[in-house]
């Protein structure tokens, strides 16, 4: 929804960013909108043309601040019979995420999928239900396919000689193994974001490239055992059995998402609040405890935190 106030319109593939017009860095943008939504919505439209011609805001089109997002297939999928864009066919964590945040926002970002059956393909494709899983003997038979296609996709031309593409990569080493080793060198010169990790951490850093949140620095040192204690109470467990126990509570229909909460914890699509989490991790009731010591908990535990830096 356009307000009169609004100062920038923003058109983006890259979150965070620039106005063209006025060079003034946009930390928050009111709007996110993309040309082909634009294109799609002739009120709109005129509603933005009206915008632009008093000033009231500015454009950035989508060629000029370009992202791409590149994900390894994952194991679980939907299994219907039909053909399904890959998009929809991959039902992991960071496909759920990514579905979670393409809904949100009208952000026309690439995304490729580096799948065990097909190689590099466009997210969109449509593919059927398959069962394989990527091997050193299967990326070594993809290689040429998908390096080829990256080498198509990393030397499209920006518009601008000084705009670079972003790119966010996740896969494991496994998925490595099908990259030739000329295509790591062009991933080497530019502004790449790899994912490192547990699935939990990966899952995070996704989290902060889409929406651009601000990972909180843990003060607290990691445990080095797994075991923390809360008022008595000792919890034994790492990052991914804490993942674990979200998500189950989350698939059985407990209330556990933030509300109004200042710190969180990224568990797929959803932003689970720092002592709720602890509290079903110990069975304490959130009012017996602070949220700085949840923040303890969960970051001696491994556990990636995050702060809600617009409020």
């Amino acid at each position: 929804m356009l307000h009169v106030n609004t100062r920038f319109l923003w058109i983006p593939s890259y979150y965070g960013t620039q106005a063209i017009k006025s060079r003034e860095p946009i930390s928050q943008p009111q709007l996110v909108l993309t040309i082909p939504s634009l294109m799609r919505n002739p009120f709109l439209l005129g509603l933005v043309v009206s915008k632009l011609r008093f000033g009231l805001c500015y454009l950035i089109t989508s060629e000029q601040m370009e992202r791409l997002l590149i994900l390894a297939c994952s194991e679980r999928k939907r299994t219907e019979q039909k053909l399904l864009p890959a998009i929809e066919r991959y039902d992991g964590p960071m496909f759920r995420l990514l579905r979670c945040y393409l809904a949100q926002t009208l952000d026309d970002l690439p995304v490729y999928v580096l799948s065990a059956e097909y190689g590099l393909i466009q997210s969109k494709r449509a593919i059927p239900y398959y069962d394989r899983r990527m091997t050193r003997r299967r990326a070594e038979e993809l290689r040429p396919q998908v390096s080829a296609a990256l080498r198509r996709i990393l030397t499209i031309p920006t518009t601008e000689k000084d705009i670079q593409r972003r790119i966010f990569i996740s896969f494991g080493h496994t998925y490595h193994e099908a990259i030739g080793d000329s295509c790591k060198r062009m991933l080497q010169v530019r502004v790449v974001t790899q994912a490192t990790g547990s699935v939990g951490g990966r899952l995070a850093q996704m989290h902060s490239w889409l929406y651009g949140s601000a990972r909180h620095t843990p003060t607290y040192s990691r445990s080095s055992d797994g075991k923390v204690r809360l008022h008595g109470i000792e919890i034994v467990a790492n990052a991914n059995y804490v993942i674990e126990v979200a998500q189950k509570a989350i698939e059985q229909g407990v209330n556990i998402n933030t509300t109004g909460q200042s710190w969180y914890v990224i568990i797929g699509e959803h932003r689970v609040g720092v002592k709720r989490l602890v509290s079903l991790l110990t069975g304490l009731p959130v009012s017996s405890f602070h949220t700085d010591a949840a923040r303890r908990v969960l970051s001696q535990l491994g556990v990636d935190v995050y702060q809600n830096v617009t409020g």
